[in-house]
């Protein structure tokens, strides 16, 4: 967002207050050692989740590829996907063709009140999104604990580190191998979660509040100094 400014006002320094995310209210669960559950392959359970707006820059339909990729594959996913647009009719219409029912959930629009919980209840917060600024879904999802598996869009450094997985290309196959990764190695599934509520935290709305306030008493300063001195003047 700061490089976009800048290309319409190359001449103004521009600073960036990133979003911000309510730790009270989004934190994880402690999660056992044993969580998830086996079944006969040997393949574990893993939950996944994605919340936002159906349109066509989010790509659910990829998201949707990948699970059934993993299911073709052998492994039991429950998916759901949080959010109401335009697109929803056409995704339903996909998941009925693939035969996904019992395994994706489209749940529409989710009161934000109701996140926490859905975001706890998963493993995994899966994205296919074209642009973002600072998503405040995958902040929310850090916050609660999540991994975050994405395909590479504009922001997504800031947020994913050591805290997940960002696909070079935005392919279905290489989204549910990313998956997949996290699915067969829940050790490191856990080591991701610990980073993301770290990674999170640096995003407290208690920070970007004090950096509002901080340019507000810089501005306001500034201001005052500019005027006494053309008081000086006249």
């Amino acid at each position: 967002l700061k490089q976009r400014a800048a290309k319409f006002m190359p001449n103004i320094k521009v600073d960036v207050i990133p979003n911000g995310v309510e730790l009270d209210n989004y934190f994880p669960i402690e999660r056992t050692a044993d969580s998830g559950q086996r079944i006969e392959n040997n393949f574990t359970l893993i939950k996944l989740i994605t919340s936002g707006r159906l349109s066509s820059t989010k790509r659910v339909n990829m998201l949707i590829e990948a699970v059934d990729i993993l299911i073709k594959r052998g492994y039991k996913i429950k998916f759901r996907i949080a959010g109401d647009g335009s697109l929803s009719d056409s995704l339903k219409q996909l998941v009925s063709q693939k035969n996904l029912n019992s395994c994706i959930e489209m749940l529409g629009r989710v009161e934000p009140a109701n996140m926490p919980d859905l975001y706890r209840d998963s493993d995994i917060y899966i994205s296919a999104t074209m642009q973002e600024g600072m998503s405040n879904s995958m902040l929310e999802a850090l916050a609660c604990g999540l991994p975050v598996v994405t395909t590479y869009c504009e922001g997504v450094e800031e947020l994913i580190t050591d805290t997940g997985i960002v696909t070079k290309h935005a392919h279905a196959d290489l989204l549910a191998d990313a998956i997949k990764t996290l699915a067969d190695n829940r050790d490191k599934l856990k080591q991701m979660s610990l980073a993301a509520r770290k990674r999170a935290e640096m995003f407290n709305w208690q920070n970007a509040a004090e950096k509002y306030l901080n340019y507000y008493k810089a501005t306001i300063d500034k201001t005052k100094t500019f005027r006494k001195i053309r008081e000086k003047k006249i």
